[in-house]
């Protein structure tokens, strides 16, 4: 239920108090303190809390209708338990990151010796080359070391590395 429809509910005598409180997720001394702080302009604010719930302005947009600063607006939104749609390039984003995430612990598998290339490759779904670069990107960034060099390393050494990069990362 949007926040405004709430507020016409309890000024129309429908619900209760308590009922409102609930339905907003607060509990009744917080609902009359922000009654009273907002006073007139409540219905103002519970309406472009609801806008941005729907995503049909920014808060950049609501901060200049409230008269507030955009730091507010996000302090109101979390006073008033609001939480904007989540757009579709930014669960594409944290999707990539993960997969990176569990990519990179393939190749770290490989540089610390416990897999080798063609099933750290096969395991995170890449290329042998794909994965190659991958380890050349690790080595050259943490180790300062080209690829070539890692065969040059004794096994402990490259599973010491394991836990060096797990400490980092």
């Amino acid at each position: 239920m949007d926040l405004l429809q709430v507020w016409s509910l309890l000024q129309a005598n429908e619900i209760t108090f308590e009922e409102a409180a609930e339905a907003l997720g607060i509990n009744p001394t917080s609902l009359k303190f922000r009654i009273t702080r907002w006073g007139h302009r409540l219905p103002l604010l519970l309406a472009t809390l609801d806008r941005i719930r729907k995503d049909e302005i920014t808060r950049t947009e609501a901060s200049e209708a409230l008269g507030v600063t955009t730091r507010q607006v996000n302090h109101l939104m979390t006073t008033w338990k609001v939480d904007r749609p989540i757009k579709d390039y930014l669960i594409e984003r944290a999707t990539a990151k993960v997969k990176w995430e569990v990519r990179k612990k393939f190749a770290i598998d490989y540089i610390a010796g416990t897999l080798d290339l063609d099933k750290a490759a096969a395991a995170a779904g890449v290329s042998v080359r794909q994965m190659r670069r991958w380890v050349s990107e690790l080595l050259i960034k943490h180790f300062e070391m080209p690829f070539k060099d890692l065969k040059e390393v004794a096994w402990p050494t490259r599973s010491r590395s394991q836990r060096v990069w797990s400490a980092t990362n």
